[in-house]
């Protein structure tokens, strides 16, 4: 092989570095940007309220014997969140579309407003500081980490991964 070959080969090969290099770059700046918005959405499902203000909240006052009193009570003897077919028939009620409706409208309106109860999955609500209302599940460890890009070696004339 010439001079001129040997010179072309070199700088080929260190072209070639250049662009795995900056594809790595392109990963890792891609990575982190994903990483970033996943964490602004999980941002956006927690509440908005500082740390106080849930037990400040949930204790706030019902009417004695509404329905939305009673409903507080249903969760909280419960333990957990509950499904609204299973609020209303704590409440003593019969699991109607309209007795659906009507509690289930009501108890989104505190929830829309941050009071008294959470959504934790459709059509089923707990009361703002249960422990399982509040618990939100954290990223795993590795959450965020881009993996290193396999590097290509040239070994004669064969590429080696």
């Amino acid at each position: 092989m010439g001079l001129r070959e040997d010179i072309i080969r070199r700088i080929e090969k260190k072209q070639q570095e250049l662009a795995d290099k900056e594809m790595a770059f392109a990963l890792d700046r891609a990575g982190a940007q994903a990483y970033i918005q996943a964490m602004q959405d999980m941002l956006k499902s927690l509440p908005k309220e500082s740390s106080d203000a849930p037990a400040r909240r949930a204790e706030q006052v019902l009417r004695p014997g509404s329905a939305m009193a009673q409903a507080r009570e249903a969760i909280r003897a419960a333990g957990r969140p509950l499904h609204i077919n299973e609020i209303i028939s704590a409440m003593g009620r019969a699991a109607t579309s309209a007795n659906r409706i009507s509690v289930g409208g009501s108890i989104s309106n505190y929830v829309r407003r941050g009071e008294i109860f959470v959504r934790t999955a459709p059509n089923t609500f707990g009361v703002i500081g249960m422990a399982a209302a509040e618990e939100a599940e954290a990223p795993p460890p590795d959450f965020g980490r881009v993996r290193p890009v396999p590097t290509l070696v040239e070994d004669d004339d064969e590429l080696v991964v």
